[in-house]
């Protein structure tokens, strides 16, 4: 690699450690929500990606590999268009919808124009190794602050994540820790850590999503990092965090276990011993997971957000093809029975009642593609991923961030277009 080549991926890596820092910024994070950064942290973000974006175009000269480029700009098109069709068919929020169609195309550009085959994952990493660092800074300070109160709090933020109008008070520690949840575990109240984001859900879904990466998109597991994300799992007391992060360790392994040489040499005898406590485990997994559910669905958290995912199937049902509109979420209210905000806890149902069968394409469409691609190509890892992710994106209030974005085109990042032979993500 020459001295140019090594200088051209280092600016690449911190153009990806920046993009990674605006998922996690936009994706739930209290700054969103406060004085003073509430007010032009979008818009930085927004500049921040679209620097990132012109800066990675030009270092890379995307420009000169002409069949990359002209691919990118026929899949960029195509998703910019589809979605543009939307908003003439369905013209609610529009200033809001505009905002999420230039994310969607930045970020589009940057996957499929500016990013090489060997570097499409590059932001996902770094994305992980940051969400690496705000876990292993959040669980000292959950230990000093939360717990042991050794150290007293520095005052109050007012909040708007709950509502544009009405703020609510939120204890700070010097803005780099934040006290919004507290919650009744096994008759036990405690605090959960939430870290820099507004609630523990939030929080917990950057940790999974960053766990995710570490199993199943990086090439060698970091011990070290998978355990800072699995004690900062431990630490949002999260019923779907623990379920979610006990699965993917056990698929892991699994996988690792059929790909090793050395299981490949064993006897049949021996395998089907492996199985045996292998089905044993996945049991006792599940009956855990079972209990957890039951604890989870009888607490309030539990009922709203069964009453979230009834409210925004009655609010799909009413439209089933283009959904109430993007972001109008009072066609939807009517449906409620007790106070909950419909689409709060997952996001496919969100998804739904906004925009239909039109938007859910978008929605579902990239991870079975992803998954498809993935079983097509033999990459079980990736195929794991796609179905985790899925998973994890549906249950939970992630659906129109930076971060969501990105994933669901890293899926599609695999796609070619007609007259293409070549796996241009080999």
């Amino acid at each position: 690699m020459t001295e140019m080549s090594r200088t051209q991926n280092h600016i690449q890596t911190v153009l990806d450690f920046l993009l990674a820092a605006v998922f996690i910024a936009m994706g739930g994070s209290m700054y969103q929500y406060i004085e003073p950064t509430k007010g032009f942290l979008g818009k930085a973000c927004i500049a921040l990606t679209a620097i990132c974006v012109i800066l990675s175009f030009f270092i890379r000269k995307a420009y000169k590999d002409r069949k990359t480029f002209l691919r990118g700009i026929v899949i960029t098109a195509i998703i910019v268009l589809y979605l543009v069709i939307f908003v003439l068919i369905k013209p609610v929020n529009v200033k809001s919808y505009i905002m999420m169609l230039l994310q969607v195309f930045a970020l589009s550009v940057y996957v499929f124009i500016c990013c090489g085959s060997d570097r499409i994952s590059g932001a996902l990493i770094r994305y992980s190794q940051l969400v690496t660092v705000i876990a292993a800074a959040s669980i000292v300070c959950w230990l000093l602050f939360s717990v042991l109160r050794a150290v007293p709090n520095s005052g109050e933020v007012q909040s708007y994540w709950v509502s544009d109008y009405e703020p609510v008070s939120i204890w700070t520690f010097y803005n780099i820790y934040f006290e919004p949840q507290w919650v009744t575990f096994f008759g036990k109240y405690i605090v959960r850590n939430c870290a820099i984001f507004t609630e523990a859900p939030i929080f917990t879904w950057h940790l999974v999503i960053a766990f995710f990466v570490e199993l199943f998109i990086q090439k060698k597991v970091s011990f070290v990092r998978t355990i800072i994300i699995g004690l900062a799992l431990i630490t949002t007391v999260s019923t779907t965090g623990y379920i979610a992060g006990v699965l993917a360790v056990i698929v892991r392994i699994v996988v690792a276990c059929l790909k090793s040489e050395r299981y490949r040499s064993l006897s049949k005898g021996a395998k089907a011993a492996i199985w045996i406590i292998a089905a044993a485990v996945v049991i006792a997994v599940a009956a855990g997971s079972i209990f957890l559910l039951k604890e989870k669905f009888a607490s309030y958290s539990g009922s709203t957000r069964i009453e979230d995912f009834r409210v925004g199937f009655l609010g799909w049902m009413d439209n089933f093809w283009t959904g109430a509109g993007f972001g109008n979420r009072e066609r939807i209210y009517i449906h409620r029975e007790i106070y909950s905000d419909y689409g709060f806890s997952n996001g496919i149902m969100e998804v739904a009642a906004e925009g239909g069968v039109y938007l859910l394409i978008c929605f579902v469409g990239p991870f079975i593609y992803g998954f498809i691609d993935a079983v097509r190509r033999k990459d079980a890892e990736l195929a794991i991923f796609a179905v985790f992710v899925f998973v994890m994106a549906s249950i939970t209030s992630s659906q129109y961030t930076y971060l969501m974005y990105f994933l669901q085109l890293f899926m599609l990042s695999g796609i070619k277009i007609i007259g293409e032979k070549e796996k241009l993500t080999e």
